[in-house]
């Protein structure tokens, strides 16, 4: 068994053990510092230091001066914010003749487009109470007795008598309508 010892010795700066004051004052003067030589002459509480510069942020004033600027400028625009313009406009367009006739004729077509309109507004209430009506007609065709159909006559005079009428498609579709109505009461029949 082997014992050895090793002897660390402390570092340079830990040899002085009083206060360097040389350079405790060359750190003070760098940074602006005072240094004082007692304690008793200190006056650590004083509010003596130096005006410093604060930076704030101007940013969000901005965006919202831009918000209201643009909102406004919007505003201004698009509202009419001045009453005292239009009678300006209008006794501007009275002075030129070709302006008023050109304002009459719009004044005309106005009134034309409103008369068109009341008269398709009267058509399509026509319509509906028309399409009421059948709707109530095929009900009340539905609902009535089934006739059997009469019997077909074989004669050619017959066949010549009857020529085949020219159609409208609604009476078309009323017809098949009915018919598939007949045959879907002929099925339902048959499965009771």
């Amino acid at each position: 068994m082997l014992v050895t010892g090793l002897s660390v010795p402390y570092s340079q700066e830990y040899r002085r053990l009083q206060t360097n004051q040389e350079l405790l004052r060359l750190l003070a003067e760098a940074g602006g510092g005072k240094c004082y030589e007692s304690p008793e002459k200190a006056d650590f509480f004083s509010r003596d230091f130096p005006i410093t510069r604060d930076v704030q942020d101007i940013w969000r004033w901005l965006l919202i001066a831009a918000v209201v600027l643009f909102y406004l400028d919007v505003f201004v625009r698009r509202v009419v914010a001045f009453w005292t313009r239009k009678p300006r406009a209008r006794a501007a367009a009275a002075a030129d003749p070709r302006l008023a006739v050109l304002l009459e004729r719009k004044a005309q077509l106005q009134r034309t487009t409103l008369q068109v309109g009341e008269t398709v507004v009267r058509s399509s209430l026509a319509a509906t109470e028309k399409v009421a009506a059948r709707t109530v007609l095929e009900e009340a065709i539905s609902s009535s007795p089934k006739e059997p159909p009469a019997p077909a006559e074989s004669t050619p005079e017959a066949k010549e008598t009857k020529a085949p009428e020219e159609e409208s498609y609604t009476a078309r579709l009323l017809e098949a309508k009915r018919r598939a109505l007949r045959r879907d009461d002929g099925n339902k029949k048959e499965d009771s």
